[in-house]
C-alpha cells in the first residue's frame, strides 16, 4: 500500500509539473539533473523528463557558453546558499530557436540546512524582448526626429530674427533729397523722411521746432536766440 501510495503521489506531482505553463527542473550539488517537467524536456531535447535525469547542460541543446553560465550561476546560489531571481539570460532550444529566459533558482536543503542541489524556474520572455527592442527603437527613432526638428526650427527662428532685424535696421546708401530731404524707397517714390524711417524702423516721431528754423519762420515771436517767450506761446 506504501509503494502503491508514494507512486500515485509521485505520478500526481509530476503530472502536476507537466501541466503548468512555467518550465522547471531541479539539479544536485555538481549541476547534475535529477529531473524537470515536460516543458523543458521539449526545449532541452530530451524525450521524456526521464531522459534528463544524469546529464548536464553540456548535454543538452544549449551552447557551451550558455552552459556554461548556467553552471556558473548553479554555483553561485549553492554556495551563498541564496536564491537568484530574475536572472534575465539567453538560451539556445532545440528546434533552433534562440530564447530569452527569466530565471529563478533556489538552494534545495535537507533537514540539516544543508545545500544538496537547487531548483529551478524559468519562463521564456522572448516575445517580451522583442518587443521592448522594438519600442526602444522606435523611442531612439522618435528623439532623433524631435531633436532634428528643434535644430531645424531653431536655425529657422534664428534667420527669422536676422531677417526682422534686417528690415528694422537702416543699412546701406539711403537717396535723400539734397533741397526738400525726402528719401526714395526701393519702389522709386519720394517720401518724407519721417515715414521712410517709420516704415524701415520701430521708431516714432514727435515733432517740434528747432531755434534756427524758429528765428527765420517766426522772426516776430522769438527772442534772438530763437527761443519762444512764455508770453508768446
Amino acid at each position: 500500500m506504501t509503494d502503491s501510495t508514494d507512486f500515485l503521489r509521485n505520478e500526481l506531482l509530476q503530472l502536476v509539473l507537466d501541466n503548468i505553463p512555467q518550465f522547471i527542473f531541479w539539479k544536485d550539488v555538481d549541476s547534475v539533473y535529477l529531473g524537470c517537467n515536460a516543458n523543458l524536456a521539449t526545449v532541452a531535447g530530451v524525450q521524456t523528463p526521464e531522459d534528463i535525469v544524469g546529464k548536464t547542460d553540456y548535454d543538452l541543446a544549449w551552447n557551451a557558453a550558455e552552459a556554461d553560465a548556467f553552471r556558473a550561476d548553479d554555483l553561485r546560489v549553492m554556495k551563498s546558499n541564496a536564491a537568484q531571481y530574475h536572472i534575465i539570460e539567453p538560451q539556445h532550444q532545440a528546434g533552433g530557436k534562440q530564447a530569452w529566459l527569466d530565471t529563478n533558482k533556489i538552494p534545495l536543503r535537507n533537514s540539516d540546512g544543508e545545500v544538496i542541489g537547487l531548483l529551478g524556474t524559468f519562463e521564456d520572455i522572448t516575445e517580451r524582448i522583442a518587443l521592448e527592442t522594438e519600442l526602444a527603437k522606435h523611442r531612439s527613432n522618435l528623439e532623433a526626429l524631435v531633436e532634428e526638428r528643434t535644430t531645424r526650427l531653431t536655425r529657422t527662428n534664428k534667420e527669422l530674427r536676422t531677417a526682422i532685424n534686417d528690415v528694422k535696421t537702416l543699412r546701406g546708401i539711403i537717396p535723400i533729397c539734397a533741397s526738400c530731404k525726402s528719401i526714395r524707397d526701393d519702389q522709386g517714390a519720394w517720401k518724407a523722411i519721417e515715414a521712410y524711417v517709420m516704415e524701415h524702423s520701430e521708431a516714432e516721431f514727435s515733432h517740434g521746432i528747432c531755434q534756427q528754423c524758429a528765428k527765420t519762420l517766426y522772426p516776430g515771436y522769438v527772442d534772438g536766440e530763437g527761443n519762444f517767450p512764455a508770453d508768446k506761446k
